[in-house]
């Protein structure tokens, strides 16, 4: 046994004879480590954090964009329906004025769910054109100063939640929406 080349007690490392003039190459081992990943996951979670709040701020620009849109578009909607209606703003006559803008209605305002021809004018708005976006309301809710009403996303009126407060005598509109655009406006006061 002595003059043998391996010896019992000698390890058996076949890696660390070069037995040609190539250099050994590391042996690549398949997937990431714990550490990797975990360094992964701490990267992709800082990035998350800088990002959604960006993603919830455009969502709240989006919603004053289309509230202040439709409050343009309401206030259009019953001027046009004042003029097709003797300067008598809807809801004059005591029916709710959501009513009046989303159906036909003839002359003395009342309504009609078709159009005939003794109801020649309307629809005014559509349901969407009538959604308060931030709080899904549609009803009004009368008020005498509507532009500083306390907003509350609670109320509702016959059921309905409220989306605006409305002066049927002076045609004013306001939403019912707390808080205020990024320039610092109450929603209320649009």
């Amino acid at each position: 046994m002595a003059g043998s080349a391996h010896s019992a007690y000698a390890p058996r490392n076949h890696t660390m004879r070069q037995t040609s003039t190539r250099r050994a190459r590391p042996v690549r081992r398949a997937g990431f480590t714990m550490i990797e990943m975990m360094t992964m996951i701490v990267i992709i979670g800082a990035l998350a954090s800088i990002i959604v709040p960006v993603f919830q701020d455009s969502t709240e620009d989006a919603k004053d964009a289309t509230l202040m849109y439709n409050v343009k578009h309401l206030r259009l909607q019953i001027e046009r329906y004042r003029a097709e209606h003797k300067g008598l703003p809807p809801g004059s006559d005591g029916w709710h004025p959501f009513l009046h803008l989303l159906f036909y209605t003839d002359a003395r305002g009342n309504i009609s769910l078709t159009k005939k021809a003794n109801f020649p004018f309307g629809p005014y708005v559509t349901v969407n054109g009538l959604t308060n976006p931030f709080n899904e309301g549609i009803a009004f809710l009368p008020s005498t100063d509507p532009a500083n009403a306390s907003p509350n996303d609670e109320l509702e009126a016959d059921g309905a939640l409220v989306g605006w407060f409305y002066d049927a005598a002076t045609g004013r509109i306001a939403p019912n929406t707390e808080g205020a655009t990024s320039n610092g406006t109450p929603r209320v006061q649009l």
